[in-house]
């Protein structure tokens, strides 16, 4: 029974002041979480994106703390308060519950599955190199969750191939750090 971290929303970089060639004012980073707008500290910026991979809370501070951020804990409860940051358990009877709450962004270019390969879904750039490559269900997802939250397309996926959406869902929970790590889509807040 592990939990693990994910980011929400979407990376806007690092913005330094125009005047920034005489300012020793710091960046400040950008994350859009649906309209809302955050800014980050540099060294939050980077906690947040380092759990576009898969990590528990403890992984993340050893991680955040290896590139020299100490206060890792206090910044991961700050960015989980702010919703910056949401907790995902597979086992969890919550989960359906999680994911209502959060719909998947598709940011790369569906590629779809080869003769050769039918079973593998393929999602690439905007060079049409390929990023990932998922199974039938989570390829669904990811191409539906836009418009409604991830349970939903869980549940209508789940009809259409006569499992339970729970399976989908812990599915499409096991391929995250796929999709997120190769920025094939990003989690945000379900509208």
């Amino acid at each position: 029974m592990t939990e693990y971290l994910f980011p929400v929303g979407f990376p806007l970089g690092q913005a330094f002041p125009l005047d920034s060639e005489t300012s020793t004012t710091a960046p400040v980073a950008g994350v859009r979480v649906a309209d809302v707008f955050h800014e980050l500290s540099p060294g939050e910026y980077l906690i947040w994106l380092s759990a576009f991979s898969r990590h528990t809370a403890a992984s993340l501070v050893g991680v955040s703390r290896d590139r020299g951020i100490e206060d890792a804990p206090i910044v991961i409860d700050a960015l989980l308060g702010l919703g910056l940051l949401t907790t995902v358990n597979n086992d969890d009877d919550l989960l359906p519950k999680k994911l209502a709450s959060l719909r998947l962004v598709a940011i790369g270019i569906g590629l779809g599955n080869s003769r050769g390969s039918v079973g593998d879904w393929t999602i690439g750039d905007s060079d049409l190199n390929p990023r990932a490559v998922v199974n039938i269900d989570v390829y669904s997802v990811w191409c539906q969750s836009y418009r409604r939250t991830i349970w939903d397309a869980c549940e209508q996926i789940a009809q259409d191939d006569r499992q339970g959406p729970l399976s989908v869902a812990q599915n499409l929970v096991d391929n995250l750090p796929v999709l997120l790590g190769a920025a094939c889509a990003f989690l945000d807040q379900a509208p």
